[in-house]
């Protein structure tokens, strides 16, 4: 079940306007629970819509393992090498925008978009915190959202 929560969440994010829009909603289970609802009316999402969200989460994961390894989704700040848990947070924020790029892209600045990630993981406090404690939190949630566009925005031209 944790793995359908996981995809669950990038595609509740992936069907929102912007990130912003998250507020609305108040709580990540209730996000969850109007994506589900989109999900199973048509007239909400096309079958086009929802392969091209098919195709997106293939490109997220495929940049993610490009990039990560099999340390994708995981804490892995820099000087740590411990195969941590999946996390779910970073999951659904490094997940939508991996899925943004392209794999060349990704795959020319692997290395910069690696060191850049775990530096995050290790330095920035806002950041630890938001994939790390009250993830369900709006400003938790458009902090981790943030850091990783930022991150790829900085790398890759």
């Amino acid at each position: 079940m944790n793995d359908r929560e996981a995809v669950l969440r990038f595609t509740a994010f992936a069907l929102l306007p912007s990130i912003r829009s998250y507020d609305e909603y108040g709580s990540l289970e209730q996000l969850l629970n109007w994506a589900n609802s989109e999900l199973d009316d048509p007239a909400a999402v096309s079958d086009r819509a929802l392969e091209e969200i098919a195709d997106s989460f293939s490109r997220a994961m495929s940049n993610a393992y490009q990039v990560f390894g099999a340390h994708a989704f995981r804490k892995w700040p820099v000087g740590v090498e411990r195969l941590m848990p999946i996390n779910r947070a970073l999951f659904e924020s490094w997940g939508l925008a991996l899925s943004r790029r392209t794999a060349d892209e990704v795959a020319r600045h692997k290395d910069a978009i690696q060191i850049a990630a775990r530096t995050a993981m290790k330095d920035d406090a806002e950041y630890i915190e938001s994939i790390s404690t009250s993830t369900s939190d709006p400003r938790r949630v458009r902090e981790r959202f943030q850091v990783p566009e930022s991150i790829l925005s900085a790398v890759i031209p």
